[in-house]
């Protein structure tokens, strides 16, 4: 890519607690990206195994990372802690268990600078590295710019995590993560839908969420209260 894409800087926020076994691989799909332009933000979240050592490993090799330590807060406050760090022109988010498709970001920025999005969305699969498992894709491509765009919210769990999506600063730094809650997302990725003026969907898989249930993002039981209570929270705040 060339011209004024290529210039704009991507943030991408990774909250880093007990995925020593893990880490290696979702830096590597951050580093290989082929859009180059990167910031890569690892947030320690106090963890006590070799995560963050590992990821200091990379940082010395390579300058677009930096890992910041701070005392174990959950995946909220990290998340916040990487937003206040982040000096993007755009902003993602990315967890440290999952990995991304190689062409993700330069996918994502392209279609945002093309249509002057505020966020773009794209598919995930879920896998265990070993067998995949399923896939979560928009059918064709969606461009949302009407006071509708909630209705979407609705639509499904393309709509309401945050790490398939490239977001602009002036979007994202307005977000932030509701602290000691499960469902997070389920608040945080509606205001975005609130905020931004213009939204696309793209027909394409560029994310890979790993099933694990020991990472910062997957551990403890689901509460569906949480999930409920976030999303009145989320409509009583727009």
């Amino acid at each position: 890519m060339m011209g004024k894409v290529e210039n704009q800087l991507i943030s991408v926020i990774i909250p880093v607690y007990g995925v020593e076994k893990y880490i290696g691989k979702c830096l590597e799909s951050v580093i290989q990206q082929t859009y180059k332009n990167l910031e890569i933000i690892v947030i320690n979240d106090g963890t006590k195994d070799k995560s963050a050592e590992i990821a200091k490993k990379y940082a010395a090799k390579d300058h677009r990372i930096k890992v910041y330590d701070y005392p174990n807060g959950g995946l909220s406050v990290a998340r916040n802690r990487g937003l206040e760090h982040a000096h993007g022109d755009y902003i993602a988010f990315l967890d440290s268990d999952d990995w991304l498709d190689l062409k993700m970001y330069e996918t994502l920025i392209k279609v945002a600078s093309d249509n002057d999005a505020d966020m773009v969305k794209c598919g995930f699969m879920e896998t265990d590295e070993n067998i995949g498992g399923g896939i979560f894709s928009f059918k064709n491509q969606i461009s949302i710019n009407n006071k509708n765009k909630l209705d979407y919210y609705f639509k499904g769990v393309l709509w309401t995590v945050v790490w398939n999506a490239l977001y602009k600063k002036d979007v994202a730094k307005q977000v932030f993560f509701p602290e000691n809650i499960i469902h997070e997302d389920n608040y945080s990725s509606g205001i975005y839908l609130y905020l931004a003026k213009k939204v696309v969907a793209i027909n394409y898989v560029g994310y890979f969420y790993r099933i694990n249930f020991s990472g910062l993002s997957k551990g403890g039981v689901k509460k569906p209260l949480d999930k409920i209570l976030r999303k009145k929270h989320l409509f009583s705040n727009i």
